[in-house]
């Protein structure tokens, strides 16, 4: 017999996914649902779309003004009546057998409090986002990060109520991390090895805009994990435990490696206080760790991992882009439906060059390449510096796989245009 899920969702201005997001919950396999989506005060045209939705299962509610996206969940939690509760986020799209797959995996295992699985990410960048499967490897985890991806949650709703827990309103963001410790003193965890979301990645996110924010309220679960075990910190011991559990540290001396060294000693010599941990698991995952951090400290060792990375998506890139010629799919028509008729190329190396070749038939047109070397060889006839004055075109095509982000920064400075990566173009092409 089914029961029903309680899906809850905050937006905020996301007029542009909110609605492929509802379609996605809409077209699910599992239909007894109910979708909780609270608008944040949205001022761009969000509550509009979400009023001309007509499906009985969703719960609408419009915010007059702004209470950010933790008091937003609260107020969902309080609200959702199901016997599992799922988070979605308003950006993101479900897999169609995702509530499918969470709830039957949580109906099978009845010890299991809170869940989530894996994520494809797309848009500025394209990856499978990968756990930990197993408890006991998700409570090391949970020492240094969030351990369960927070847009794959489902937890049971009756834990929930038993043992009052709710989203720290405290943390405006890295709420989720703070939510997972508080559950894991309840029951056990769990990823199932399945994508349950396509995770929408862009540059008005948080963890991209508010990255600093983030770091400071993961901070005060670190500290408390620390705390559980009786481990209290000096400020500038904690600081660096901080940057050791997001390995975000590109030199250090001796008498921080020392520092580290002693904590970890701390931890495996209290971490039976809370219960919580399999010491043997914990004292072989801190001694790889603090062995694979110290290497990546070295400069020698942490260019070739960066060149292995850079090569290893190159790589991927490239692949894909053959299987589409071999399906006969045309590159062109991407530009052409998004009205991109006059294109300029950053990255005139081998990719920047195919993508020259791809279009030179079609009515897209290569209007002039940018690059570092301007005097580089190759097929078009102009081809510029970064730091030269650049002609307007309909858009940028960047094909250099590592810093995009940077290379974007530099380039609308100049181009009032929209700036994209041949990656996320080859990879929207591939997942239609």
């Amino acid at each position: 017999m089914r029961m029903k899920v309680s899906i809850i969702t905050s937006a905020y201005n996301c007029r542009n996914y909110i609605k492929e997001m509802i379609e996605s919950i809409m077209d699910q396999t599992y239909r007894d649902w109910e979708l909780i989506l609270i608008d944040d005060a949205s001022d761009d045209g969000t509550w509009d779309i979400i009023n001309s939705i007509q499906d009985d299962r969703i719960v609408k509610i419009r915010n007059l003004n702004n209470a950010g996206l933790t008091k937003n969940l609260n107020t969902a939690l309080k609200l959702a009546e199901g016997k599992y509760i799922l988070r979605m986020d308003s950006d993101d799209i479900a897999m169609v057998d995702r509530i499918e797959k969470q709830a039957a995996f949580m109906e099978a295992n009845q010890n299991i409090v809170l869940s989530g699985g894996w994520m494809q990410c797309f848009g500025n960048m394209h990856d499978i986002t990968k756990t930990h499967l197993q408890d006991e490897d998700i409570r090391i985890d949970l020492i240094f990060n969030s351990a369960i991806m927070h847009p794959t949650f489902i937890v049971r709703n009756e834990i929930l109520k038993k043992y009052n827990i709710t989203y720290n309103e405290k943390l405006r963001y890295a709420q989720d991390y703070d939510f997972v410790y508080q559950l894991s003193g309840y029951g056990r965890l769990a990823n199932i090895p399945d994508i349950l979301v396509r995770y929408r990645t862009h540059d008005n996110q948080v963890g991209v805009t508010r990255i600093d924010q983030q770091k400071k309220y993961a901070d005060v679960t670190r500290k408390k994990i620390l705390q559980d075990m009786e481990i209290n910190l000096t400020e500038n011991e904690f600081m660096i435990w901080s940057d050791f559990c997001q390995s975000n540290i590109n030199k250090i001396s001796n008498v921080e490696i020392d520092m580290l060294n002693k904590i970890i000693k701390q931890i495996l010599e209290n971490c039976q206080l809370t219960a919580r941990y399999n010491a043997v698991k914990l004292k072989k995952f801190l001694a790889e760790k603090m062995q694979a951090f110290t290497d990546q400290n070295k400069p020698d060792i942490n260019k070739r991992i960066a060149d292995s990375e850079k090569y290893k998506r190159l790589f991927q890139l490239m692949s894909r882009w053959v299987m589409l010629k071999q399906n006969n799919t045309d590159l062109a028509k991407w530009f052409i439906a998004r009205n991109y008729k006059h294109i300029a190329i950053y990255g005139m190396g081998e990719a920047g060059e195919c993508l020259v070749n791809e279009l030179k038939d079609s009515s897209v047109k290569v209007l002039y390449g940018i690059d570092k070397n301007n005097g580089i060889r190759c097929s078009l006839e102009k081809v510029y510096s970064p730091d030269e004055r650049l002609a307007e075109a309909d858009a940028v095509i960047i094909t250099a796989i590592s810093d995009y982000s940077e290379i974007k920064q530099v380039l609308a400075k100049q181009l009032n245009r929209p700036v994209i990566s041949l990656e996320s173009i080859i990879y929207d092409i591939c997942m239609l």
